[in-house]
């Protein structure tokens, strides 16, 4: 069990950093990321990605998104657009839904290891997890790859506001993120508790 929610926990992690307005600002400061062709500055670019991101991980509801409106009262995203955001949001709120049961059955998990004795086993199946997080990294780099093919244009277009705010450069980076952050953790914790176990045994 330890092992299953191991890859869940850290995932939810990276997630939550590419939720909040921190990863935006670094990803509109890279050179590599395209100016908007269509009129936004940076500052502009922030401020409605920020409200984007903030509709994602709260409560409110479609009229929130419906309601934003540029200087000349046109509304920011179109109903398609809006369509689109609130189906992620819902993706996005399943997973985070999954992400904290996942913390509140490992912290129970934990504190029946350390009551029972077994702090070895429940370490053991953490490092499992481990792995596994790695495996789910490569898949994830999978996914990036069927995606770096994915014309953007096929369900948006040029002049919608999604397009403008994340190009598809941000998407590729996002994947790439989580595939690094992913592996990274995981490494890190294989490393970790083999250190432990080696201690333990010697």
């Amino acid at each position: 069990l330890a092992g299953i929610l191991t890859p869940v926990i850290l995932f939810g992690i990276s997630l939550n950093f590419l939720l909040t307005p921190a990863f935006i600002r670094i990803e509109y400061a890279m050179p590599y990321i395209p100016a908007d062709q269509y009129g936004f500055g940076k500052s502009e670019r922030f401020e409605w990605a920020s409200q984007m991101i903030d509709y994602l991980t709260n409560n409110r509801q479609t009229q929130y998104l419906t309601r934003l409106k540029f200087e000349d009262e046109s509304r920011v995203f179109n109903e398609h657009e809006i369509t689109v955001v609130n189906n992620i949001k819902k993706s996005i709120q399943k997973t985070l839904v999954i992400w904290h049961l996942s913390l509140a059955a490992a912290f129970i998990l934990g504190l029946l290891a350390w009551a029972g004795d077994w702090l070895p086993k429940f370490r053991h199946g953490i490092k499992l997890g481990g792995w596994l997080t790695i495996g789910s990294a490569i898949i994830l780099v999978i996914a990036f790859i069927i995606f770096n093919d994915i014309n953007p244009n096929t369900y948006f277009q040029n002049t919608d506001t999604i397009l403008r705010l994340f190009p598809i450069r941000i998407w590729q980076d996002s994947f790439l993120f989580m595939a690094i952050s992913m592996i990274g953790s995981g490494s890190l914790l294989v490393i970790r508790l083999a250190k432990i176990e080696n201690i333990a045994k010697g």
